[in-house]
């Protein structure tokens, strides 16, 4: 691709805004206002530039909330990330806790967005209480199916739904005994907690209250789901990432 300054018609010191801004994007993933160069952001020629330059990485830049981000491109996965590197983004010891995450990812957003037509999140927050237990529903919905019709769906899915099953329920609901629940491991809400929402707060796409009890939609993932990064198949697009091949199966971690 050729970066439009080739035709003259931008400056040298504009180039090296755009570049330095777009190397920072890459290196951090966001500007935040107290950046020296954020407020060039809002120069078309500016946003031109850093827009080809993440277009040759399949990235998009938008800004939003008052902070710039740039997000790998819809063809490059979860956050662009390999099974081996969301492995540990999740903090996932194996391909069940991997899928379950995924799985609750899908759950999550099906409950803002319930519909492949919405645009706009259907609630403003979702009780860490109430996903554990629409995870719950469909994991019951799953083992309610007979043989037969569950390898139908394993086999047209690519996810072994009997092992992310029995995973989650052998798991209680909730341990009244922990004081803390994201030292706790043995039940529903500490894995939410620890696991997939806290991936999802590190990578400010939600945030948990501090008393461990809402979750919150971000503005990040609100522009992408609601923009042009998510389409009507943003649930296809999520299933198609629960059936990737993984990596490194039997690694330890």
């Amino acid at each position: 691709m050729n970066i439009t300054r080739h035709n003259g018609t931008i400056s040298d010191e504009d180039f090296q805004k755009a570049f330095t801004m777009y190397s920072q994007l890459q290196k951090n993933g966001k500007i935040t206002k107290d950046y020296p160069l954020f407020t060039e952001y809002a120069r078309p020629v500016i946003q031109m530039m850093i827009d080809e330059f993440a277009q040759i990485a399949d990235a998009i830049v938008f800004e939003t909330a008052g902070t710039i981000y740039m997000t790998p491109g819809s063809d490059n996965g979860f956050l662009g990330l390999s099974n081996e590197e969301a492995r540990k983004l999740f903090k996932a010891k194996d391909s069940r806790e991997l899928y379950l995450c995924y799985f609750t990812l899908i759950v999550l957003l099906a409950n803002f967005y319930n519909s492949d037509y919405q645009s706009d999140a259907g609630r403003t927050f979702l009780l860490v209480s109430q996903l554990a237990e629409f995870v719950s529903a469909y994991m019951a919905d799953i083992q309610k199916l007979s043989d037969e019709e569950l390898d139908t769906k394993i086999s047209e899915d690519g996810i072994q739904y009997r092992e992310i099953a029995k995973y989650w329920f052998d798991k209680m609901n909730f341990d009244p005994t922990i004081t803390e629940l994201k030292r706790g491991s043995n039940n529903h809400i500490s894995f939410l907690l620890k696991q997939p929402l806290a991936a999802l707060e590190k990578e400010e796409l939600i945030a948990v209250t501090d008393d461990q009890s809402i979750i919150r939609l971000l503005p990040k993932i609100k522009h992408l789901i609601e923009g042009s990064y998510f389409d009507m198949r943003r649930k296809e697009k999520l299933l198609h990432m629960l059936s990737r091949p993984l990596e490194d199966e039997n690694a330890s971690h």
